[in-house]
Order: structure tokens, then C-alpha cells, then sequence
């Protein structure tokens, strides 16, 4: 795929970027410098001139680098030739010239380059600036970032979906709102599965021995799940899955009817700290209020603001249970 950083505005491919963008700047910088460093080279030499015919068809520049002796024709004058630099101011400013005009298409402020602000001016007004000139290479970083996506799904995701012709067991590193989704629907399941497995085990042996004491208690869904949640904290925050139990099937099978909706994060721009621990500490306030969990208008405005920031999704938040209230130990009252 031919991929832009910033795409051509009649819909064809553009290759244009912060590198072409900066190549004519970047050629006329070295064409200056070059300029500079050739005046310096010639007026750092020692070059004489005379009118004495003995020096015709010399090779007055291997004379100049070997140091020849000169020997002239008697009265005949040997004068220095005035080969001073001249203009370099000239050439120094077309290329500050250059070199303003690059930052101006790229959108390089000073502030970026480290450079201090003039006294008086506001940290904020800094603050934008930078914003400002970083929204450029933001762009080209969100152009080339969709590009890829665009790779990962015609591409690579199909080609791993005809891969899938397997019952490898796959293992996930996962958040802890995912974590309690998933444990939320396999720890009751599984610790139904285990105790009718037991159960049936135990019933067919009392049928055998006719012992009726090793008939199975009733299910206790708590204490058959805490089993199963012990064995799964050492996983921490990893979770392994396969399609089936039965190792013939695959998981082309178990996905062929799944509506794939695969979330891909590529950039990953970095946020502003400050507004992220600013919008954290809002609505960490905002929960601890004990009249937050009956204020329908205060949760979605918090839901807004967690939006809007990308500090946290509300989804994340929904999904985490509510703490339970605690209850207070009742005081003995004194006996009269």
C-alpha cells in the first residue's frame, strides 16, 4: 500500500511529510553553508600576484598548497592578491531566511526548540503554542496510523482468521473491568459444572455401595464459587481460553457465526498529564460523595467529562460493581 502522511486534497496519493516539506529549505541551508565554507577556504590562502613573465603557465594553486619558493624578475613587484571574504552577513541571513521559512511550514515554534519565552508572557499562551505546533506532525501521525489500520484489516486480521483452523488455547493479558466481566460468566458456570460432576460421581458410587452417607449436599453456589476463584488468583491478569473442550474443535468453528469488532490502537498520542489528574481528581470527588450514586445528573456529567478527556472510559466504571455499604457494629445498649 502507498501510504501519505498528509493525502492530496483532489483525493489522489501525496506523498508530502515533514521531510519534503523541509527538502527545498534543507538544499538552499546546504547550498548556503557550502557558499560560506568556499569564501572562508579561499580567503584563508596566501595568493600573490606579479607582472614577471617568468610565472606565466605556472600552476599558481599547486604553488599555493606546496609552498613554492617564488623567484621573480629583478624590479618586477609581488603584491598579495585580495581575496578577503566578501558579503558573508549576506549569505548568513538568506539562510536564516531558509531556515525561518522551514519552521513556518512545519509549524516549529520556539518554544518547542527550547528557546525561553519573553518575559511576561503567560505559561498558557506558551502552552498553546505548543499544542499548535505539534497539531502538524499530530495529523501525519493519525494519517499514517489509519493507513495502518487500514493494512491490519484487509490484510493481516483476515489472514489470522484463516489461521484460526486450530484448538490452540489462547492466553490474554487483560484488564481488571475485563477480568471481573469474563470471571463474572465462567466462575458460576464452572462451579455448577464441577459440583453436578461431583455430584454424579458420588451419586453412582452410593448406588454401588449402597452407603446413602455419600450422597452429595445441596449445592452451595458461595462456597463452589470461592473454589473456583482461588484457583484462578494466580493467574493474576492473564486468562487462558480454547474454543471447546473437545480438542476436535476449532475456533473457525466456534467464530463462524461472530461479528469480529477488533479495537485497534496505534498512535497512541500522550495526553496531558495535568488535565488528566485535574479530570481524575473531579470525579474521584464526585464519587466519594455519598449522594452521587442517587444523582442521575452528576453521573452523566462525569460520564461527559470522562469522554471528552479520555482519562478513563465510563464503560470501565459502569462495569466496576458498586462497594458495598458498610455496616456499623450495633453498640450493646446497658440493661436497667
Amino acid at each position: 500500500m502507498l501510504t501519505a502522511l498528509l493525502p492530496a486534497t483532489d483525493g489522489s496519493i501525496s506523498l508530502d511529510g515533514s521531510v519534503k516539506n523541509l527538502f527545498e529549505a534543507q538544499w538552499m541551508m546546504n547550498h548556503t553553508a557550502k557558499s560560506i565554507k568556499d569564501q572562508i577556504d579561499v580567503a584563508s590562502k596566501l595568493i600573490f600576484q606579479t607582472s614577471d613573465p617568468n610565472f606565466v603557465g605556472r600552476n599558481v594553486l599547486s604553488a599555493i598548497e606546496q609552498g613554492d619558493i617564488l623567484i621573480h624578475k629583478f624590479n618586477e613587484p609581488v603584491t598579495q592578491l585580495n581575496n578577503t571574504s566578501h558579503d558573508i552577513t549576506a549569505q548568513q541571513n538568506f539562510g536564516n531566511m531558509w531556515k525561518s521559512l522551514a519552521s513556518e511550514i512545519n509549524g516549529v515554534s520556539e518554544s518547542m526548540m527550547g528557546n525561553v519565552a519573553p518575559s511576561g508572557t503567560a505559561w498558557r499562551q506558551v502552552e498553546a503554542l505548543l499544542q499548535e505546533s505539534h497539531s502538524l506532525f499530530e495529523l501525519m501521525t493519525e494519517n499514517k496510523g489509519l493507513y495502518l489500520e487500514q493494512m491490519l484489516r484487509r490484510f493481516v486480521i483476515p489472514f489470522l482468521k484463516k489461521k484460526m483452523n486450530n484448538s490452540d488455547e489462547i492466553a490474554a493479558t487483560l484488564e481488571s473491568h475485563n477480568i471481573s466481566q469474563i470471571d463474572a460468566m465462567y466462575v458460576p458456570n464452572e462451579a455448577i459444572k464441577r459440583y453436578n460432576k461431583e455430584a454424579v460421581a458420588k451419586v453412582i458410587e452410593a448406588l454401588e455401595t449402597g452407603d446413602l452417607s455419600k450422597v452429595p449436599e445441596a449445592y452451595n453456589p458461595e462456597q463452589a464459587q470461592q473454589s473456583v476463584k482461588q484457583e484462578l488468583a494466580p493467574l493474576g491478569s492473564k486468562r487462558f481460553f480454547k474454543p471447546d473442550e473437545i480438542s476436535t474443535v476449532q475456533w473457525k468453528e466456534a467464530f463462524k457465526d461472530m461479528e469480529w469488532n477488533v479495537e485497534i490502537n496505534i498512535t497512541g498520542e500522550a495526553k496531558d498529564a495535568n488535565a488528566v489528574m485535574t479530570t481524575l481528581s473531579t470525579a474521584l470527588q464526585a464519587v466519594v460523595n455519598p449522594a452521587y450514586a442517587n444523582n442521575s445528573q452528576a453521573q452523566l456529567i462525569v460520564s461527559k467529562i470522562l469522554s471528552a478527556t479520555g482519562a478513563i472510559s465510563p464503560l470501565e466504571i459502569a462495569s466496576t460493581p458498586a462497594p458495598q455499604p458498610i455496616q456499623q457494629p450495633m453498640t450493646p445498649q446497658p440493661t436497667q
